[in-house]
């Protein structure tokens, strides 16, 4: 069975802000954008098996706010990583 497998992101680490990818195409170069406390942008290149990680420079994230990461590739393939806001809220 050839199953064709689906772009995705996974989060390794906020500080630095380093994520995981697989199910791009070979070789595909991908742009990643992510939203946090501003915006960043990095590039990054799959490797033969369709996946690659990468460490995104500049990218501030706190401990508790949301975190949006977009990759989109130069043949079409998309992904996208959202992390809602983790604290406990404190009722008064």
């Amino acid at each position: 069975m050839n199953a064709t497998r689906r772009p995705a992101l996974t989060l390794v680490k906020t500080n630095p802000l380093q994520v995981r990818a697989s199910g791009f195409h070979s070789g595909e170069s991908v742009n990643l954008t992510v939203r946090a406390q501003g915006v960043a942008h990095a590039n990054a290149t799959a490797g033969p098996d369709g996946r690659f990680s990468a460490t995104i420079p500049g990218a501030t994230v706190s401990r508790c706010g949301p975190l949006a990461v977009r990759a989109t590739g130069s043949d079409g393939s998309r992904a996208e990583l959202h992390r809602i806001t983790r604290c406990p809220v404190r009722g008064g």
